[in-house]
């Protein structure tokens, strides 16, 4: 959610700096040679029975004018699109998840509101997710020592699955997998089906719910998964097991 708002910030500096912008690539144009300079329409006069109102009929004064008009229009409808699917009632749990796990980490104050309480309280004791998130500051320190501050909740990922703290930390993996999930279970529908297609041509009636799940992270994080190295990933799977070790050997 913190890259969302980052992105609305941007686009709004970008709106905010039209001028500059435009300069910019005025002078641009004016170097290359095939570019022709930027020219106003020729106005139309509207025949009286199309015209609604007594108002008159717009024209632009300059084609800075012109391009400021189609140009806020483009980032408006942007600013806009952002706003209807990020503002959903069905995010703001995860804006809360966020916004908790970044602050525990950071030693900052930290709560649970009633209406995340409420919509997970059959999956997550959350007394015991605010003693475990106490531990986080401490455990970042042993396993990422470099990282002074987090700023995302990729951070707090990987301390999670680092070694035995999945084990010290039960609840605070399995709210960070409901806060992955979610974006599948909140996406439009086309893509939510999309995905849940793709995956169950593919494993057909042969997987498990557990499996289910898995994969839909995997395939909807593609970003991440694409840069894992897979024989590193292979070579650790094998050594973890005396048996595996036997049927595939080291490599």
């Amino acid at each position: 959610m913190a890259g969302v708002q980052a992105l609305k910030d941007n686009l709004q500096q970008q709106r905010d700096g039209y001028d500059v912008f435009f300069e910019q690539i005025s002078e641009k144009a004016a170097v290359l040679s095939m570019v022709k300079e930027p020219t106003i329409p020729r106005p139309h006069k509207v025949l009286r029975r199309l015209h609604d109102g007594d108002a008159e009929q717009h024209h632009f004064e300059s084609e800075k004018s012109m391009f400021r008009a189609q140009y806020f229009e483009a980032i408006d409808a942007c600013l806009s699109e952002l706003n209807r699917r990020f503002d959903e009632k069905s995010y703001e749990p995860l804006r809360q998840i966020e916004d908790a796990f970044l602050n525990a980490a950071n030693r900052e104050l930290f709560e649970f509101n009633d209406t995340l309480r409420k919509t997970y309280s059959n999956r997550i004791d959350f007394d015991q997710v605010t003693a475990e998130l106490k531990l986080l500051p401490s455990l970042m320190r042993q396993c990422l020592p470099d990282v002074k501050r987090a700023t995302s909740l990729d951070t707090e990922i990987s301390v999670a699955n680092n070694g035995q703290n999945r084990v010290i930390l039960p609840s605070v993996v399995r709210l960070i997998q409901i806060y992955l999930l979610a974006p599948m279970s909140a996406a439009s529908a086309e893509r939510s089906f999309s995905v849940q297609r793709q995956i169950k041509s593919y494993l057909r009636n042969t997987m498990s719910e557990r499996r289910y799940n898995n994969l839909l992270v995997l395939n909807i994080h593609k970003e991440k998964t694409d840069s894992i190295d897979l024989i590193k990933l292979a070579r650790e799977f094998v050594q973890k097991n005396d048996r595996r070790l036997k049927y595939f050997g080291k490599f």
